[in-house]
């Protein structure tokens, strides 16, 4: 037998032989001496597994000899002991399939020695039925592992249910199949099994499971119930190895069951070798999840680093030495993947996807995830910030020209006297014109006249009476030299006096123009003044008549669009760190240059002089430093915190159904990481060490495992765990298991159904993982419905 399942199982539960007394001539040829027909037929039929389930009997010669005679069938790979009850609960009878463990065969041929004990409850029409309770005490007292199978040929709710389950009610019925009493209903039509899925669906019955049996009543018309039975026959088929263990295993899984045959696809890497002291193990590997698990400290991790990266790249030097080390002590080595293989797989080492997301980092920085984001433009923005920027900074300058117009009015105001008293200054004109008459050259001429008299009466021989008139010319001449020497003296004395009038009236005057231009400058000073103060009262009435509109009164809330981009279920979602900015928030904005305030009233205290000192160092002082303005500094300073602490662009993933208050976690991270990857078309496989550890308990049960499925869906996984959930839960294909024992370490694998003499992988895992048992007993139904639990 095959450790993993490499092929479907074609099944037919429900097969019934001549001892089923109660179904007559029906019967009738169904003997011993039939089983070459029946098999004949199973063998067109292409049938894998059956087991002859007779009405409240069990005859183990008639097992035993088809167990024998199973060769003549060339398909049949296993035939499993098996009863079909009648049973009756609240007022309604319906027929149970008990299939049985057949490994104990001691067991087995007690069971008719056990019926024989047990006696029908019934007095009714239609007698020969055990109650509920006697149908449980027998398959306590039977004491074998057992799978039960409830018929269901009909809908839940047609009016007669025919020896359905759900004739009890529809209400008993819910709460059957919700406690998993029972491991799965039967029913032969495709119709039927879409009215049970759509009922399944409306009570969300996840417990409710499906199989179909032919129930053949004849087997020379195999598959049909009998000759005249025109109904449509559909088979199951299971993805188990064909035994009950392997039958158990799939009806507790219903992804293991179908009506619709499939091929399960081949391994990209078909094994694992190892070498053993010299001895090769091989590994099979199925197509679908393979777990490893084992012993601490065996050197799982160790294998996974080996099989992908047998030069040991890219880890510590300390654990490289360390794998080295326990190699050599373990005479152990590993068969590296072919390099030609590498390029389809993606392989993460343990502590891989925790190190990626553990320290919070941008989600938009991790390949898997950026190409998904979609851009995001805030620049759009700007213009509204700058427009409230722009009015704080017109605040404080309108607070400092408030400020020097009131300033402006403590001016000293000259008035001039003239203003004061009305004095006039007198003005003083002369009009003294001085002599410009030239008595000198008369002098002169008189004198030149007097020395010619004199020279004349000196002369000879001029008479005496002559010389009496020279005399007299002479006395006379002198007479008139003195008359214009006097109006010589009395000229220079008029010229002297005029002069220094004028010089008087000319000194007054010059005073006089001096004053006045003194006064005029005055005047004219005390005129710009007195229109200046004028100015400055009217500018500070001016400005405190000013309207002084709060900052944000036309304010409304600015809404920050985020781009997203659904994918496989999921939202990739740019946006911002505040995706509603209120005016709350804008006024924190605008306020955050400044020291210990926020309130934009506090606005009404700064101006150009106080600017600089009113903001908190820490924020505004590297502006400063750039030599910028300090209003350019502060625009500058409030448009940066905008783009780090408000626009900062934002990444998350949400699933479609998730809220968008919902942040993402490294865990979640890690789930969408691992999902995402299902859809990655250019893996084959996936290798990852202790997938677990990233996630939290209870996601793995309710995303983890879903996650693992797809992936499994659509390429090969192999991982390490020791995580029991990871291994029953998730089902998985195959198990690897590493042992030390006194010769070594051990390795071998199978399914999880596994089982031969020496190799029981069930065990494995209750042994090798914490809760291991746990989780088992929940999945393997035998400790519902017998009392020995333990056995």
């Amino acid at each position: 037998m095959n450790r993993i399942v490499n092929s479907l199982i074609k099944v037919d539960l429900h097969i019934h032989s001549e001892y089923s007394k109660k179904d007559g001539d029906l019967v009738s040829n169904n003997t011993k001496e039939n089983i070459p027909i029946l098999m004949e037929k199973l063998e067109k039929e292409k049938v894998n597994m059956i087991a002859i389930t007779d009405h409240n009997v069990f005859n183990f010669d008639l097992y035993d000899t088809l167990v024998n005679n199973m060769s003549l069938c060339k398909t049949l790979q296993s035939i499993l002991p098996g009863i079909e009850f009648d049973v009756f609960e609240n007022g309604a009878r319906f027929h149970v399939i008990a299939i049985f463990d057949d490994t104990n065969k001691d067991k087995l041929k007690d069971i008719e020695k056990i019926l024989q004990k047990y006696k029908f409850d019934n007095k009714e029409k239609k007698p020969n039925a055990y109650k509920f309770s006697t149908f449980r005490s027998i398959i306590t007292d039977i004491n074998l592992n057992v799978v039960l199978i409830a018929h269901q040929k009909s809908g839940i709710r047609v009016e007669n249910q025919n020896e359905n389950l759900a004739g009890v009610g529809e209400e008993q019925f819910d709460y059957i199949v919700n406690c998993e009493y029972f491991d799965a209903l039967e029913f032969r039509s495709g119709r039927i099994e879409g009215i049970l899925k759509s009922y399944q669906n409306e009570k969300d019955l996840k417990n409710m499971r499906y199989i179909t049996g032919t129930d053949c009543h004849d087997w020379t018309v195999y598959p049909k119930q009998k000759k005249t039975d025109k109904s449509d026959i559909r088979y199951s088929y299971i993805k188990s190895l064909p035994t009950f263990k392997g039958l158990v295993m799939a009806l507790t899984e219903s992804r293991r069951v179908t009506t619709a045959y499939y091929d399960i696809r081949k391994p990209y890497l078909d094994k694992i070798s190892l070498n053993i002291k010299n001895q090769v193990v091989d590994l099979e590997l199925s197509s679908g999840l393979n777990a490893i698990i084992g012993d601490n400290s065996i050197g799982k991790s160790l294998i996974l680093e080996y099989l992908y990266n047998p030069k040991l790249t890219k880890i510590d030097k300390t654990r490289k030495e360390g794998y080295k080390r326990y190699c050599e002590s373990k005479e152990i080595s590993v068969v590296p993947i072919d390099q030609k293989l590498l390029k389809s797989i993606h392989f993460d080492r343990q502590g891989n996807i925790r190190k990626l997301f553990q320290d919070n980092n941008s989600l938009n920085n991790y390949p898997q995830f950026q190409k998904h984001f979609n851009d995001l433009i805030i620049d759009s923005y700007d213009a509204i910030f700058d427009k409230y920027i722009d009015r704080v900074l017109n605040k404080i300058k309108n607070n400092y020209q408030l400020k020097n117009a009131k300033r402006n009015l403590n001016f000293d105001l000259d008035i001039p006297a003239d203003v004061e008293d009305n004095n006039y200054q007198l003005h003083a004109v002369s009009n003294i014109v001085c002599k410009t008459k030239d008595y000198s050259q008369i002098i002169d001429n008189i004198k030149n006249v007097l020395n010619q008299l004199k020279k004349l009466r000196d002369t000879k021989d001029l008479l005496e009476e002559d010389i009496k008139i020279i005399n007299l010319s002479i006395e006379k001449y002198q007479e008139m030299k003195k008359k214009y020497e006097k109006l010589k003296i009395d000229e220079k004395i008029h010229n002297s006096i005029c002069s220094t009038i004028n010089k008087v009236f000319e000194s007054h005057e010059k005073a006089v123009n001096k004053i006045v231009q003194d006064q005029e400058r005055k005047r004219n000073n005390f005129n710009t003044d007195l229109i200046s103060f004028q100015q400055r009262i009217v500018d500070y009435i001016d400005k405190i008549n000013t309207k002084n509109e709060d900052i944000l009164f036309d304010y409304k809330d600015i809404l920050i669009k985020q781009e997203e981009n659904p994918l496989n279920g999921y939202i990739f979602i740019t946006r911002t760190v505040v995706s509603k900015i209120t005016s709350e928030i804008i006024e924190d904005i605008l306020m955050y240059p400044f020291s210990n305030n926020n309130k934009l009233s506090y606005l009404s205290k700064v101006d150009n002089d106080n600017f600089i000192d009113s903001c908190a160092d820490t924020k505004i002082k590297k502006y400063l430093d750039e030599g910028k303005d300090i209003n350019i500094a502060y625009k500058q300073c409030v448009k940066d915190y905008v783009k780090s602490d408000i626009l900062k662009i934002d990444y998350a993933i949400l699933k479609e159904e998730d809220s968008e208050l919902s942040g993402n976690s490294p865990g979640k991270n890690a789930l969408i990481y691992l999902d995402l990857l299902s859809y990655d078309l250019n893996n084959k496989m996936y290798i990852v060490d202790q997938p677990g550890d990233d996630v939290s308990q209870n996601k793995i049960t309710s995303d983890l495992i879903d996650i693992f499925r797809k992936i499994s869906d659509k390429k090969q996984v192999l991982f390490i765990t020791h995580k029991p959930e990871l291994v029953v839960n998730l089902d998985v294909d195959n198990v690897i298991v590493l042992k030390n024992d006194e010769d070594g370490i051990v390795a071998y694998n199978g399914a999880l159904e596994y089982q031969d003499e020496n190799i029981n992988i069930l065990k494995d895992i209750a042994d090798t993982l914490d809760g291991g048992v746990d989780v088992i007993r929940k999945r393997w139904k035998r400790y519902d419905k017998r009392n020995n639990s333990k056995n």
